[in-house]
């Protein structure tokens, strides 16, 4: 595998102007059967859901599960959006010093899309089970609401079999993350009262499940996180989340907590200016 990854580097640049993922492995000598699937890689967005205001950029996570089969190349070729008015800002690629991938290469240096990830490390250092590979950041241009999920974009993921030939997954759907864009927010009020609850993962670890009063229809919750110390001012480096019910499970970016940790969470009362 080491040898074609050093070649893979080298003519990158030059394949990536003009040909597509399937093609340009194979011209390193990676081999791809296109006549089927090797197997599925579960795509997963994070957050599920986003509210935020006209003109603020937010970001969705992009996280892959192969299960134990190793991925050694995607290729994220365009996003179709849901509305004109929501636009995908950039890419920013997991690839680099202590990342899933090592090199990120972008077709036309004017547009966001097409990007393609590759990693040289070896078989046994190559990605897989769950991981991030990318976050992608948007842009709502008025107030509207949608989802965002895998059948808007034509991705391509390669991966590495036990016969150490490159092969094409099959992208499959997981969760997809549900945006709401509104006008200027107002802070109308602070929950008093917040419930916790502990929901266990199967990796050991768990998530926290957080509920308050619902405050009626059309109102926005702004939802902040302290390690170790209650909060006593809800600041932006606090803030984890905007929803528009009255509860949110955090999931500490898909990571989890440990059982030795203690957190303290605010939630505020927003509804659009009048």
């Amino acid at each position: 595998m080491g040898k074609n990854r050093t070649l893979l580097l080298i003519i990158a640049a030059f394949l990536l102007l003009a040909l597509p993922l399937t093609v340009y492995l194979a011209a390193t000598k990676q081999f791809i059967f296109k006549q089927a699937s090797f197997g599925e890689v579960t795509v997963n967005f994070v957050p599920t859901s986003i509210v935020k205001n006209v003109n603020e950029e937010f970001a969705v996570d992009v996280y892959l599960n192969s299960g134990t089969v190793p991925v050694s190349a995607i290729s994220l070729k365009s996003f179709t959006a849901p509305s004109s008015n929501l636009t995908l800002v950039r890419v920013e690629p997991e690839a680099g010093a202590n990342k899933p991938f090592t090199d990120s290469f972008v077709q036309n240096s004017q547009a966001v899309l097409p990007i393609t990830l590759v990693s040289q490390k070896t078989t046994e250092n190559l990605p897989k089970n769950s991981f991030k590979a990318a976050t992608l950041v948007f842009k709502g241009t008025s107030q509207i609401s949608g989802t965002i999920t895998l059948n808007q974009f034509d991705l391509e993921i390669v991966g590495y079999n036990q016969n150490n030939e490159d092969v094409v997954f099959n992208p499959v759907s997981g969760t997809a993350t549900t945006f709401n864009i509104n006008g200027n927010l107002c802070k109308v009020a602070n929950c008093p009262t917040i419930t916790l609850t502990e929901q266990a993962r199967t990796d050991g670890k768990y998530n926290i499940k957080v509920d308050w009063a619902s405050t009626g229809a059309n109102y926005i919750y702004r939802v902040f996180r302290n390690k170790d110390n209650p909060l006593t001012d809800n600041i932006d480096n606090n803030f984890i989340a905007s929803v528009s019910v009255n509860t949110f499970t955090d999931t500490n970016n898909n990571s989890g907590f440990n059982g030795n940790e203690k957190y303290y969470y605010n939630v505020d009362v927003y509804q659009t200016c009048q």
